[in-house]
């Protein structure tokens, strides 16, 4: 992890340093260390919806969110996303977000 850390910080341009982030978060997964990697996937969604990582970091902090049994702030991030890839690239993961949008709405019916 320290050496995705030192890449980043001498990383010459924006896509770099964002690839690095990325994958620092997935190394905290594999890790165990869930919560750590969730911080990085908000750093990364906090540069905005420009990104290009931005669609996959907002799809795994709602699906983390509906995992924690964070249903409201699954479902903003849920509709956040539909509305980001009707006109956006990424539409591969617009099934994903449907299915988590269904689950959704199976967790409100109980």
């Amino acid at each position: 992890l320290q050496v995705l850390d030192d890449l980043a910080a001498v990383a010459n341009d924006a896509d770099t340093r964002d690839r690095l982030v990325y994958e620092r978060a997935w190394a905290l997964i594999r890790a165990g260390r869930r919560r750590r990697a969730a911080q990085q996937f908000v750093k990364l969604r906090s540069l905005g919806n420009k990104r290009r990582y931005w669609a996959d970091v907002t799809y795994r902090l709602a699906l983390m969110a509906f995992e924690d049994g964070e249903y409201n702030e699954s479902q903003d991030h849920v509709d956040e996303l539909l509305g980001f890839l009707e006109t956006s690239p990424g539409k591969a993961l617009r099934p994903y977000v449907l299915y988590l949008q269904a689950r959704l709405a199976a967790q409100r019916s109980f």
